[in-house]
């Protein structure tokens, strides 16, 4: 919604389209949602006094399995679609996808991967470790699946900013604040033994 803001504010001005037609029609960005979510979760943890970072560490893993099938809803409806490709599909039933072009299917390539990050933060998850660990695992994963995929995507209104889309800009803060979290938690360790 932030980057197509001004298309907004040009077509409320043109043609009296709202606020809500425009959040309806918006093509909402899951790091958006992600974003909101974990600000919420942290929010509602400190307001009812449970440890944050432990409710954090619960949530995340089911994160990618949810978000493995909503790729694969996206490749039903034809969005979030690939470069054009010899073992592409095509999406010409989709009203966003464009028709009689083979693209590839980088929703269920994507939905792969986070099965696979699924899997590795379930299996992580029953290690001890510290908490908070998890949501510095989840944001360095995912934020190289997506950052990587991005390059094979085709859909027109991702926004590119430099040579990176929006959302490669936003997966290389996440993987930066993932190394921070991971590195800031194993310091934290330190100097727990120590003390």
């Amino acid at each position: 919604m932030i980057q197509g803001f001004p298309q907004f504010l040009e077509l409320a001005r043109e043609t009296g389209y709202t606020f809500l037609d425009y959040f309806n029609d918006a093509g909402l960005v899951y790091y958006g949602g992600f974003i909101g979510a974990v600000l919420f979760v942290l929010m509602t943890a400190k307001l009812v006094g449970a440890p944050v970072w432990s409710v954090l560490d619960t949530i995340l893993p089911s994160i990618p399995l949810m978000h493995a099938f909503g790729r694969v809803g996206c490749f039903t409806a034809g969005c979030c679609y690939g470069i054009p490709s010899d073992w592409g599909f095509y999406f010409d039933a989709s009203p966003i996808a464009p028709h009689g072009v083979r693209l590839l299917p980088v929703q269920l390539i994507e939905s792969a991967c986070l099965l696979v990050l699924f899997f590795l933060m379930y299996h992580y998850g029953k290690q001890k470790r510290l908490p908070g660990k998890m949501l510095a695992f989840y944001l360095i994963g995912y934020g190289v699946i997506r950052f990587i995929l991005e390059f094979f995507r085709y859909d027109a209104f991702r926004g590119i900013y430099g040579v990176f889309s929006v959302s490669q800009w936003v997966s290389l803060a996440l993987i930066v604040l993932g190394l921070f979290f991971w590195f800031w938690r194993r310091a934290a360790k330190k100097e727990t033994v120590a003390g």
